[in-house]
């Protein structure tokens, strides 16, 4: 099956896309992928909203790292501050610019 993607937001780190066949939202971070629904792409992007400093309190030789539970496998994935605020950022790109393309006319 052929899918038709949209590119909502691409950085040298980071690539988020949406199927528009099925709907789903594709977040590629580094050499992480993953697919999301609308609803589990939105729970995603709170849980990183919702971090605080403190939870950025394991320790990893790129710095302190918070530790978000990851739904779709086993295990848990390691951010750093900052890195979660660049994926924040580029999610609010993304969904933006999903807002603007859904409003054009087809």
């Amino acid at each position: 099956m052929s899918h038709n993607i949209l590119i909502l937001h691409e950085s040298s780190n980071n690539v988020i896309y949406k199927c528009k066949c099925c709907n789903h939202y594709n977040f590629n971070y580094r050499n992480l992928f993953f697919q999301f629904t609308k609803k589990e792409f939105d729970i995603f992007t709170e849980t990183l909203r919702s971090l605080q400093p403190h939870h950025f309190d394991h320790d990893h030789p790129e710095g302190l790292k918070a530790l978000v539970l990851n739904t779709k496998l086993p295990g848990k994935l390691g951010f750093t501050q900052e890195e979660v605020f660049q994926i924040i950022s580029e999610i609010e790109q993304a969904l933006i610019m999903d807002e603007l393309f859904a409003s054009l006319p087809i």
